[in-house]
Order: C-alpha cells, then sequence, then structure tokens
C-alpha cells in the first residue's frame, strides 16, 4: 500500500504542491502570468439553466492575475470575421508550447467543426489544426458535447465528451480502446465503480431532466501518459448515484473491460467535513440534496513524498436539480469548492476519500463552471455564476465572475483573493457568458 513513486513526471495540465509557503527570491522575480479565459458553452450543473451555444460569448479573452478585473486583452472572437471556420464556441484552451494555445472547438449542429486548434498567442491568423475532425473518433454524435481537453507530455490529448472520452495522437489518429474500436474510455453500460448506469447525453442540459454524463477530466500525476498512468474523469447526473469520480487505466475503459476502472466513488456516500476555518471547533459535516450533487470541473494537485497521497483533487460542485432549495447552501450543500485525497494504492487501485469543503459561501460560489490553478503561487481560480442564490444564471444577460482563492493544500484551507472592495476578482462582463475554460499562461 502507499503511493506509486516509480513514475516520471507530466508535462502540461499537472500542477505541483506548494502549499502556501512564501516564495524564493528566484519565484518572487518570475514575471506573473496570465488568466485565459474561454467564453463558451459551459455547464453549472445539472440544475442551473446557463448560457446556450448561440447566446455565449463565444470569445477567449486574456486577463492579469495580479491586478483585479484587468483584461489584457481579446485573443479571439468568434463573433468577428477571421479564419476560423467554426461557428459555434470554442470550449476548452491549454496554454501550449512556443507560445501557443491549445483550443478544442464545439458544434454540435455541423460535427466536423468540432475541432482541436493550435493558435499563436500574439498572433491568431497563425494557427494549425491539429486535429481536423474530432466527430469522426468512434463516439461522434450531435449529444456528444465536448467539454475538457488534456495533453501529456508525449503530445497526446485526451478529450472529454458529455458521452465518452476520446485520445488522439499528436498527429490526429484516433486512440480506440483497446478491445474494440470504441472510444478510448466508453462505458456505455454500468462499470461499476465507476459508473452506476449508462453514460448517456441528451445534449442539452434541462434542469428537470433525466442525465448521466461525463463532466471533467483530470490527469493523475506524475504518470499521465505512461504506462501506468490513469485518467481521472467525473461523471454528473440528475440522480445521486450517478455525481462519481472514478479512475481509468492507461489502456483506457469499456464497459466490457471493468477491470480497467481503477477505482470510484459515489460523491454523497462519503462524509464531507469542512474545513477548520469554516468549523473552527471541529466536527462539522455536510449534508446533501437526496438526489445528490454534481461535479462540475476539477484539477489535480500533485503531492510530493513523504505524502500518504498522490495527490488533491479540487472539485467544484453545483445542483443535480433544480428541487426547492438547491439554489442556496442554507440546507445542504448545493454550490462549493472540495478537496479529495487521491491514494494511488497500486498500479490498478485507486482511492477517493476525505472530502474537506473548502468553501461553501452562496452568496460567492454559484453554479461554478471552472477552475484553474497556478502552482507558483497558490491561486486557485473558479468561474462562478452572476445571479446569487439563483438557478437561471443567463437571465440577468451578465457575464460569469472568477473568484481568486489563495490554497493552503498542507491546512486543507482557502483564503478568498480580493482588491479590498470585496468584489469578485474579475466581475462579469460581456466576455465571460459563460466561463467553459480557464487556464494560466504567459
Amino acid at each position: 500500500m502507499g503511493r506509486n513513486l516509480k513514475l516520471a513526471l507530466t508535462a502540461a495540465t499537472v500542477v505541483a504542491f506548494t502549499g502556501c509557503q512564501q516564495p524564493s527570491d528566484d519565484e518572487a522575480s518570475i514575471a506573473p502570468k496570465n488568466l485565459y479565459i474561454s467564453s463558451g458553452l459551459c455547464t453549472s450543473g445539472p440544475g442551473v439553466t446557463t448560457y446556450t451555444a448561440a447566446t455565449a460569448s463565444r470569445a477567449i479573452t486574456k486577463w492579469s492575475t495580479t491586478q483585479a478585473s484587468t483584461q489584457v486583452s481579446t485573443v479571439i472572437d468568434w463573433n468577428a470575421a477571421s479564419g476560423f471556420a467554426n461557428s459555434l464556441p470554442q470550449q476548452v484552451i491549454l496554454d501550449n508550447i512556443n507560445n501557443k494555445l491549445l483550443i478544442l472547438a464545439e458544434n454540435a449542429t455541423t460535427m466536423t467543426e468540432r475541432k482541436i486548434y493550435s493558435v499563436n498567442k500574439d498572433d491568431t491568423a497563425i494557427y494549425n489544426t491539429v486535429v481536423p475532425n474530432t466527430a469522426s473518433a468512434p463516439a461522434a454524435a450531435a449529444t456528444g458535447i465536448v467539454r475538457n481537453i488534456l495533453i501529456d507530455q508525449d503530445g497526446y490529448m485526451t478529450v472529454n465528451r458529455t458521452v465518452a472520452i476520446e485520445k488522439f495522437s499528436p498527429i490526429g489518429a484516433v486512440i480506440p480502446a483497446p478491445t474494440d474500436a470504441t472510444a478510448y474510455i466508453n462505458p456505455a453500460a454500468a462499470t461499476a465503480p465507476c459508473t452506476q448506469a449508462a453514460i448517456s447525453s441528451i445534449g442539452t442540459i434541462t434542469p428537470a431532466g433525466t442525465y448521466n454524463g461525463i463532466s471533467a477530466i483530470a490527469s493523475l500525476a506524475p504518470a499521465f501518459g505512461r504506462a501506468t498512468g490513469k485518467t481521472l474523469f467525473a461523471t454528473m447526473g440528475s440522480a445521486a448515484a450517478n455525481n462519481r469520480l472514478s479512475a481509468a487505466s492507461f489502456a483506457g475503459l469499456t464497459s466490457t473491460t471493468v477491470a480497467h476502472c481503477n477505482g470510484g466513488v459515489a460523491i454523497t456516500s462519503v462524509v464531507h467535513n469542512l474545513a477548520t476555518n469554516l468549523c473552527p471547533d471541529g466536527g462539522c459535516t455536510a449534508t446533501f440534496d437526496a438526489n445528490g450533487v454534481s461535479p462540475t470541473a476539477m484539477i489535480f494537485v500533485q503531492t510530493p513524498a513523504p505524502a500518504s497521497t498522490v495527490g488533491k483533487l479540487i472539485v467544484t460542485y453545483a445542483p443535480s436539480n433544480n428541487a426547492a432549495g438547491t439554489a442556496n447552501n442554507t440546507v445542504n450543500l448545493n454550490h462549493g469548492i472540495v478537496m479529495w485525497d487521491v491514494s494511488e494504492d497500486t498500479d490498478t487501485a485507486v482511492t477517493f476519500n476525505n472530502p474537506i469543503v473548502l468553501y461553501n459561501n452562496d452568496q460567492v460560489i454559484v453554479g461554478p463552471s471552472a477552475l484553474a490553478y497556478d502552482a507558483t503561487t497558490s491561486s486557485l481560480y473558479v468561474a462562478v455564476g452572476p445571479a446569487v442564490r439563483n438557478l437561471n444564471q443567463a437571465a440577468g444577460n451578465q457575464g460569469y465572475n472568477v473568484e481568486k482563492f489563495t490554497l493552503n493544500v498542507n491546512a486543507a484551507t482557502v483564503e478568498r483573493v480580493h482588491d479590498g472592495t470585496f468584489k469578485p476578482f474579475i466581475t462579469g462582463n460581456s466576455s465571460t457568458k459563460c466561463i467553459s475554460s480557464m487556464t494560466i499562461g504567459d
């Protein structure tokens, strides 16, 4: 038992453990990074109504990480004429090597426009189409909305759809599951403990509908992209048992290869303790709606030896349904930020336990949709809805806010960062309807 230490460090999307230590002189001299925001077709949980593909801002913007609400530039405006053929929103952005952004685009109407681009940050007219048609992958379907993308140290890209997880080589070739020509991770039927029901999608998530889809993915460092590396994924649904955190092996996962499910847990089946700064006397636990709470975004933070865990998984929660009381946290935890311990007990076993509620102020966090983490400053950025205690985040035609926190992994706490006015770090605007992805970059 214990963590697996024989694996090499991964590159993109993996963040190092820093706690809240003071930066060294060398670190202090490093120029501040920027926060890139993608405003596409986001999800704030099945219970929350948000912007559609047609009403989202459809823009990528660049923001200061040191000056509140300071926009540096508009990188791409999909509403304006450009060389990009895509007519519906970009979904996800990653800071890539050589001054480029990796962009995952979504189009449920013309699926051939579901592409992955590599775009020059300084001149977006310079770009390459890395994967010309993600819709050619085995799990292509109009309802299979693309949500997330990871890239490993060999340049292989893992793409999260609501119905499956695809994998592509650096030249765009599809990497299927090993046993058949299905998607890389494709639990089409119940594949316990990773999924308790078939993964399905109705495309547009309706607050009162029945839903069970993949909402987020993260890389299990340090071996992501290596033979023992695993992909972490979250599913969200309208039933409590379908809101889960899971781990799939490097080989991939289908309903016929249950052994490739390396671990999974129903979120509300584990006692959630409140962080010490939320409950100084201790002993405070969260309660949940009968239909559970849905994971909408997550990032993995690696912890170094001799820690007993391989890392921490930061997960945002949002309502799984629109029942009375789910707009707030008065009775149950419906909106929040939670940190899970992730233990890699063996090469084939991953455990999720000890969830700590880091933040639960429902006047600040409502319908969170995206996360970003800067390991050099221990800064956690959370995209949240603008309408407090409201399940319709599009009604006021306002942009999503971005809250900034300082994360202390050792103490399992976060501290909200603001400029003294207590406003969000980035106040929602016409460019942030709604935030589908964020990434830290130069």
